[in-house]
């Protein structure tokens, strides 16, 4: 092959260590001689090359210089010099956050994409921690270039396939006969509580503080990881905070590193990083070697795989210097452009204002979510099918989509909003929003709030503000008073009037509140009556929702909606292969209980689900024989399913059992959903967690394995919820054995007096612990106990002395106060009580008989409190 001349070197690789410019270099097929192409300026150095079809050039950073600032150097002197490149990977090494769901160890690879609305790389210096302690970016790194996304699906294919050769691990043996890039022996993950012992290594660290982590099988060299990488200017050491960012469900961080971020807005870049520690103050150099030549070996896939032809269409990431230059000397010009940026601004922030003002829900959290959970490759039914092709290609259309519980109506619908919104990508004149309805929502948005979130969706696509849009805003912003439904319905018409195309996406209509549900119908039918918009909605075939659609609806096209026997097999298959079950791996049991599953399944997710967990403990190829002879079908095949999933709680030892209980009670009867914050701390019913001892306090992960994935927790607002609404139904409905739950409400009841009446609020009133504290569980018990001891109906023994203590009560009456805007609006409407209300007061508001007679004979029944009220006021 001849010397290649300036123009045919297309990418650049950049390395921070000595070790990862070795690898990179070592993955080259040829080397070259420099070409005269270097800016006189330009202090880099480089090693140019070819790796398959490519010609590469490697620029390394200056030696013990690292970091963002030190990254932008060496890219802004590349950009000069090699203005013809299309893109630059950043490869090299980082530390993990490994995760119950991501098993990441060391000598892993992880590479930068997107991940919901994350570009892949989020700058860690740039933000700032909200009250929560959750990190919110204060800005955007761009995501990796199209051409390279495109290509990754089909790395992990090839490298997913068992059958074909493991390229990396070949690649990994061109540093054959270098010192100290082998395999490390040990990988040992300490717990996050357990600090580094003095020395160098880990020799003093003791092994009983080690996480136990079961063998990772994997027939490749090298285990991938894809999403997002932290990047900040100082090395994570600490295992709480990589953790805290690693479960944070809008982040989801896989890696952190140093310089990645210097890179992404400079140049399109792809960034991989070998795992060569954990992130915490166990750090050694152990790793090293092997980690750089583990990104370096995939890097090297990557470029094997990747097309020329994709690459050569890419544009050069540098202008010519010279025209910009000559631009730049138009002052005029300059002027009228800074003058138009200004403008632009403005205009920008006036934008942002009204989407904060106009809808504060933001329906994205749980797209992402859902989309997550879907088994890749399934719904492709629907995608297909000529119902589905004819209404995404065609304006004003309707696709009514029902199905039976737990078809998976939701994961389907977020699988199609994810399919229309990847496929008008590039059209800005196409607009997509989309409303999850849901059962768990105490208060549901009326329909004017449900199409408010629709305009800030919509809204969203555009750089400023309609003109209508503006004058909404303009003539509501300063008064107390919201827009009347008809000036929302007549900005809607003005907004969708400026796309080509919407596409509005309304799931689970049957969970919105029934007596709205015409109404909301109404909206859409006369939305879709003026503009272009496209309708899609999934709900239960409820007699009433498909009354109300056929007599508002002339022409609409309806498409069952059911789980197909391929995405169950794929689903199940997939749970298979990830599971402990040895037994159910074994090939004739795995497809005797994939094909005996989707049999009685009849269409449904959830169904196949609860069933397999069933079978998850069985250990004989009897026991799972005679399991699948008995597995629940017909109408009530669900609750069956659910009275099979308590029998297996009830096989866990009896403390387990008994805590169970307690979570379950808690989720079926609190009068609002609870924080996992404020389960953990409902469930510990400790007085003394509420000064500071919250080691004390149950784990997350023990919550959720103790209720065998009956509950769960949204990663939107961290609320504990059941799986599914056929789950509540049938702990609230009274399908489930009646002894389960029976002593809830009693329970509930102890549990919240027995913290209202811990030491802490003996003093009564104090406004400073009221508000450090109330935002936990105590202001759950202050505002709900009552309801809890009225429903248990039998005489609760703590509450008749708590009642009797002047202070305990004054304490919980403040703290009704204190978080009257937040604790009571989604339930009911709190007296004015006044500091000399009385136990009494509270009993006869909570409408407690029994108790309120007891204090009657203490008190007196006329009692009256600072405001004149008596308690028969209140209980009237």
């Amino acid at each position: 092959m001849s010397v290649p001349s300036p123009e045919d070197y297309t990418i650049g690789w950049v390395c921070a260590l000595q070790e990862e410019y070795d690898t990179a270099c070592r993955m080259l097929d040829d080397e070259y001689d420099p070409p005269k192409l270097q800016e006189a300026n330009d202090t880099n150095t480089y090693t140019y090359g070819r790796i398959g079809k490519h010609f590469v050039v490697i620029g390394v950073l200056p030696v013990g210089i690292y970091g963002e600032s030190s990254a932008t150097g060496v890219v802004t002197n590349m950009r000069r010099s090699f203005p013809t490149l299309k893109f630059a990977l950043m490869v090299g090494i980082g530390g993990g956050a490994p995760t119950k769901e991501k098993d990441i160890r060391l000598g892993n690879v992880v590479v930068s994409v997107p991940r919901g609305k994350v570009g892949g790389v989020v700058q860690m210096d740039r933000g700032k921690k909200l009250p929560n302690g959750q990190f919110q970016r204060t800005g955007q790194l761009n995501s990796p270039p199209q051409e390279l996304l495109t290509t990754i699906p089909k790395v992990q294919r090839d490298y997913n396939d068992p059958g074909k050769m493991d390229e990396v691990a070949q690649n990994m043996k061109l540093m054959k006969g270098w010192n100290g890039y082998e395999r490390p022996a040990e990988d040992n993950l300490y717990r996050k509580d357990y600090p580094h012992q003095v020395g160098n290594s880990c020799a003093n660290c003791t092994t009983d503080n080690l996480c136990i982590r079961s063998p990772r099988e994997n027939e490749r060299e090298v285990i991938v990881h894809y999403g997002t990488i932290a990047s900040s200017n100082s090395v994570m050491k600490d295992a709480e905070e990589r953790d805290f960012h690693a479960q944070d469900a809008k982040l989801n961080m896989l890696c952190f590193e140093m310089e990645a971020a210097g890179l992404m807005n400079a140049i399109p870049c792809l960034v991989v990083r070998g795992i060569c520690d954990y992130s915490d103050s166990h750090k050694n150099d152990d790793w090293h070697k092997y980690a750089a030549l583990a990104a370096a070996a995939y890097a090297r896939k990557l470029f094997y795989t990747l097309e020329p032809t994709g690459v050569n269409r890419m544009p050069p990431w540098a202008k010519d210097l010279q025209t910009t230059l000559a631009g730049v000397k138009e002052d005029v010009s300059v002027a009228a452009r800074n003058i138009d940026e200004i403008a632009q601004h403005s205009r920008g922030q006036e934008r942002k204002i009204f989407i904060d003002w106009i809808s504060s829900t933001n329906f994205g959290s749980q797209q992402d979510e859902f989309f997550s959970r879907h088994e890749p490759g399934t719904g492709q039914w629907l995608l297909e099918s000529a119902e589905f092709k004819d209404w995404r290609a065609n304006s004003n259309e309707t696709l009514f989509c029902p199905g039976i519980p737990g078809a998976g109506k939701t994961i389907l619908t977020s699988i199609v909003i994810n399919d229309v919104q990847t496929g008008f990508r590039e059209d800005r004149e196409v607009g997509v929003a989309y409303v999850y309805c849901d059962y768990q929502q105490e208060k549901q948005p009326s329909v004017q709030k449900i199409l408010e979130n629709i305009l800030k969706q919509l809204a969203q696509y555009r750089p400023t503000l309609s003109d209508s849009l503006t004058r909404l805003f303009e003539q509501h912003s300063d008064s107390a008073m919201r827009p009347a439904f008809e000036d929302i319905m007549t900005a809607f018409n003005s907004l969708i009037g400026t796309f080509s195309r919407v596409f509005v996406f309304v799931d689970a209509l049957d969970e919105y509140e029934a007596e709205s549900q015409p109404r909301l119908i109404q909206a859409m039918v006369d939305l879709q009556t003026t503009t272009h918009m496209n309708l899609f909605a999934t709900f239960r075939p409820l007699s009433k929702i498909e009354s109300e659609i056929k007599n508002r609806y002339v022409e609409c096209v309806w498409l069952k909606v059911s789980a197909s026997p391929d995405d169950l097999r794929r689903y199940l298959n997939t749970r298979i292969s990830g599971s402990a079950s040895d037994i159910l791996r074994r090939r004739d049991l795995r497809e005797q209980a994939i094909n005996a599953i989707i049999k009685v399944a009849d269409g449904m997710f959830l169904l196949a689900q609860l069933n397999l967990d069933s079978l998850m403990d069985l250990k004989l190829p009897r026991d799972i024989w005679d399991a699948l002879d008995a597995l629940p079908e017909g109408s009530t095949a669900y609750h069956r399913a659910y009275d099979e999933a308590l029998n297996r709680l009830k096989h866990q030892g009896p403390a387990s059992v008994a805590f169970a209980k307690k979570v379950l009670s808690w989720v079926s009867y609190a009068k609002r959903p609870l924080t996992i914050r404020e389960l953990q701390h409902a469930l510990a019913n400790h007085s003394s967690l509420y000064l500071g001892h919250e080691k004390e306090l149950p784990s997350r992960e023990d919550i959720l394995a103790v209720c065998g994935d009956l509950v769960m927790v949204d990663k939107d607002n961290e609320n504990v919820r059941f799986i599914h609404f056929t789950t509540r139904e049938y702990f609230q409905n009274g399908h489930m054995p009646r002894r389960w739950l029976a002593d809830a409400q009693l329970c509930i009841t102890k549990t919240c007096i027995t913290i209202l009446s811990s030491d802490q609020f003996a003093n009564g009133r104090n406004p400073e612990m009221s508000w450090n504290l109330c935002h936990w569980f105590p202001a759950y018990a202050a505002c709900f106990w009552g309801y809890h001891a009225r429903e248990n109906g039998s005489l609760c023994p703590e509450v008749g002395p708590f009642l009797q203590k002047q202070n305990y009560v004054d304490a919980s009456l403040h703290i009704i106060e204190a978080y009257e805007p937040s604790e009571k609006e989604e339930f009911q409407e709190f007296p004015n009580f006044s500091e000399e209300s009385t136990g009494l007061h509270l009993a006869a508001w909570f409408g407690l008989q029994k108790e309120a007679q007891t204090l009657i004979d203490l008190l007196g029944v006329d009692a009256k409190d600072l405001n004149g009220s008596t308690p028969l006021f209140h209980a009237a």
